[in-house]
């Protein structure tokens, strides 16, 4: 995965996406929220002001000073760095969520807002921490793919820390996702003997990624031959329009996805109708490959 410097404007947008998932994570909360109000704004703005473009851009930084987040190497020292970072908020209850596999010991993390009114009702924001390169024990610093998603999560929670919450918001960071979703499996199989009620769930993933040029190179196929390198252009000079096509032939790069599965049909056009009259272009996708 690309590190921080490959992309300078990596950070550039991502105030207005917590501004975002702030804005889902409030409104979902209350019983009428299919549009912004007014009265929203006038009520919320002053915490959407305490955004830190520098508290992202450092913890960035500080992820992809680990050299790399590859699942099989550093995921302790993340996760301590991720436990540290978020137990300096005292209304946050920290923990760890530690499970086996293949014969090693992985964390996830978790970070829980409790509502001060219905604690039963259950919101989760989450991100994956680990990243991935094409050969194993490599340079995967991870900036886009997912720091950007932790930075987010880590900024919300630090500013939900010092607001009031009607409903509980647990903010989770997964390992393992890029060995086959690891982390947030385990999670879930142990949701589903807790029988929690969860209301929704917003993952976030990949955000300031920036496609690259056409005919731009990954650092691992240089190495490779013509022959590998031919197929990956023939790709994506065939996929390039039809991506266009699909988003309308908008710049993807300036439009956020709001994307879910069918049976959470409800909790995705719920959040498109609550951001849509914000200044963002948008678009939406209920389909089984999304998630």
């Amino acid at each position: 995965m690309k590190n921080f410097q490959s992309y300078k404007n990596i950070y550039k947008n991502i105030s207005k996406i917590i501004y975002l998932l702030l804005s889902s994570l409030i409104l979902l909360q209350t019983q009428h929220c299919c549009s912004v109000s007014t009265n929203y704004s006038n009520t919320y703005q002053h915490m959407l002001d305490k955004i830190s473009e520098k508290n992202i851009f450092n913890t960035i930084k500080n992820l992809q000073a680990f050299k790399t987040r590859y699942t099989l190497e550093k995921q302790t020292q993340t996760a301590e760095y991720l436990y540290n970072y978020l137990k300096k908020y005292d209304s946050l209850n920290v923990s760890y969520d530690c499970y086996e596999a293949n014969n090693k010991l992985w964390k996830n993390v978790i970070a829980i807002r409790k509502g001060e009114q219905n604690y039963n009702k259950v919101y989760i924001a989450c991100a994956h921490y680990d990243s991935i390169s094409s050969k194993p024990f490599t340079f995967a610093p991870g900036a886009d793919d997912n720091a950007t998603g932790v930075a987010i999560l880590l900024e919300a929670a630090s500013i939900l820390a010092k607001t009031q919450c009607k409903n509980t918001v647990k903010f989770v960071f997964f390992s393992n996702e890029e060995q086959g979703h690891k982390g947030s499996k385990h999670y879930v199989e142990k949701l589903k003997t807790k029988r929690e009620n969860i209301k929704g769930v917003i993952n976030v993933d990949t955000v300031g990624f920036v496609n690259p040029n056409l005919f731009t190179l990954p650092l691992d196929l240089k190495k490779k031959g013509i022959p590998h390198k031919v197929f990956y252009l023939a790709k994506q000079i065939i996929k390039r329009p039809l991506f266009y096509f699909q988003l309308g032939f908008k710049n993807p790069n300036q439009i956020l996805l709001v994307a879910g599965r069918p049976s959470n049909r409800f909790l995705v056009e719920k959040i498109y109708s609550i951001i849509k009259p914000l200044e963002i272009s948008i678009k939406k996708n209920v389909g089984s490959q999304c998630g």
